[in-house]
């Protein structure tokens, strides 16, 4: 639940008042279940808690997220790696690797604002995908 930082490369901190107040991944599926859903794409959604049977299984990955401080330039770093998988033969069917960069304060509050930013911007390129 740190906010890690970074101002050297192969260096991380993290802030010693601020954390995230659960897992950045626990966050990001309830928000991706949610934007999944509300698409209506698919005929129907579900996430992992429920035991059923589904055609389809988004796995995700969030490899980074974190702040990198260059002086007075701060950009935040977002990586997360999404595959599709087909249920019934197990296999995948397409997987891509989800990139964010985005311009920040070099503060907490700035660190915050751009993963929210981030966040929207992955939500919708997600969706974009799973729609190809």
């Amino acid at each position: 639940t740190k906010m890690f930082y970074s101002e050297n490369q192969y260096h991380l901190n993290s802030y010693s008042y601020n954390q995230w107040v659960t897992f950045p991944s626990q966050m990001l599926n309830s928000l991706m279940f949610q934007k999944i859903l509300q698409s209506c794409i698919y005929k129907n959604v579900v996430n992992a808690d429920l035991m059923t049977l589904a055609q389809y299984r988004l796995n995700t990955q969030l490899l980074e997220m974190k702040q990198i401080i260059d002086g007075d330039n701060s950009r935040l770093s977002m990586i997360i790696i999404a595959q599709l998988v087909d249920n019934e033969t197990n296999t995948m069917i397409k997987g891509k690797t989800f990139t964010m960069i985005i311009k920040s304060e070099p503060s907490p509050i700035g660190y915050v604002n751009a993963s929210n930013q981030a966040t929207k911007q992955f939500l919708d390129e997600l969706l974009i995908w799973l729609k190809e």
